[in-house]
């Protein structure tokens, strides 16, 4: 027998208690009720990642100590879960001139030991934000 007094709460996925944290997108209903009355509410959460990744479009490796090295950028900081990141870099022809699985780790403009002459490449970043497995591409130009 439930005391007057006494709330329960039950959702639809088995959790019990009045305040949870969810990461991901879901539908959940949840039943509160005491000795008296019953509610039963729909819950419909919508996750959106807070970790963007931006994409430098030009740097330029000549050694002056400026855009030297590129690397994409965070936008957000406190991003509190950002894993598996890649940073592929690929010539003209597709082939593959730099892989990264490190933010710190990034393209000297260098292939193959020399420098790249000046000129578009293609960058495709991937990484799991939080809530999902994202994957982006763009260009970026080598200044020289």
């Amino acid at each position: 027998m439930t005391a007057a007094n006494e709330i329960n709460y039950d959702w639809s996925d088995g959790f019990a208690g009045p305040r949870r944290t969810v990461g991901r997108s879901i539908d959940l209903s949840i039943i509160v009720s005491n000795a008296c009355q019953e509610t039963v509410v729909a819950v419909r959460t919508t996750a959106v990642s807070c970790c963007e990744v931006y994409l430098p479009t030009a740097f330029s490796p000549n050694g002056d100590g400026v855009n030297d090295v590129y690397r994409p950028a965070l936008g957000r900081s406190g991003c509190r879960s950002f894993d598996a990141y890649t940073l592929r870099v690929y010539d003209r022809w597709g082939g593959l001139v730099f892989l990264s699985d490190g933010l710190t780790l990034g393209w000297d403009g260098e292939v193959n030991g020399r420098p790249a002459t000046g000129g578009v490449f293609t960058v495709v970043v991937g990484y799991f934000d939080g809530v999902g497995t994202v994957e982006r591409a763009g260009v970026v130009n080598v200044l020289r």
